[in-house]
């Protein structure tokens, strides 16, 4: 063999550039005696790679390759991480929606107006009795209101 053309080649397979034959061509070169001077350090490297090619396992080999079980951790992890993406790639499509899809035109039939004179007070007395009627009303909503909260925190802090 042309010692150029065996150092071209070597240089190709340590680049991992070479094909199957060129690969089997280096083989046979190192497996002859007569391999040149300066290529006699890679003569070993060849023949470990036949050797091993030619191994074979024994009868009584069992394989016994097993996988390790997930914890239940990493798969509700794995779900989460998948159910966050789900959730991302829905919020991103409504906001789509949104943002493109026209909102609907206003219906052409006209509503009928609502005459709220009728609902004014007449005299300065009538809408201080009104104002205070809304005000106790109010009063009286946010009074429960926190006397509901206050019996919340009474049984967490028992």
């Amino acid at each position: 063999m042309d010692y150029k053309y065996i150092t071209a080649l070597l240089e190709r397979y340590f680049q991992a550039e070479t094909t199957l034959e060129e690969e089997q061509v280096l083989s046979d070169y190192f497996q002859k005696e007569d391999v040149h001077a300066s290529l006699k350090d890679y003569k070993p490297l060849f023949n470990l790679f036949r050797e091993e090619r030619q191994m074979e396992l024994p009868a009584s080999f069992e394989p016994r390759v097993t996988l390790p079980e997930q914890p239940a951790r990493l798969t509700r992890l794995r779900f989460m991480r998948f159910a966050v993406r789900v959730a991302a790639v829905l919020l991103f499509m409504f906001g789509m929606y949104k943002l493109y899809v026209p909102a609907p035109a206003p219906s052409t039939k006209e509503s009928a107006a609502i005459d709220w004179s009728k609902y004014e007070p007449e005299t300065p007395e009538e809408a201080f009795r009104i104002t205070r009627s809304a005000i106790l009303r109010l009063s009286t909503e946010i009074n429960k209101g926190a006397a509901a909260a206050a019996k919340e925190v009474d049984k967490i802090s028992h």
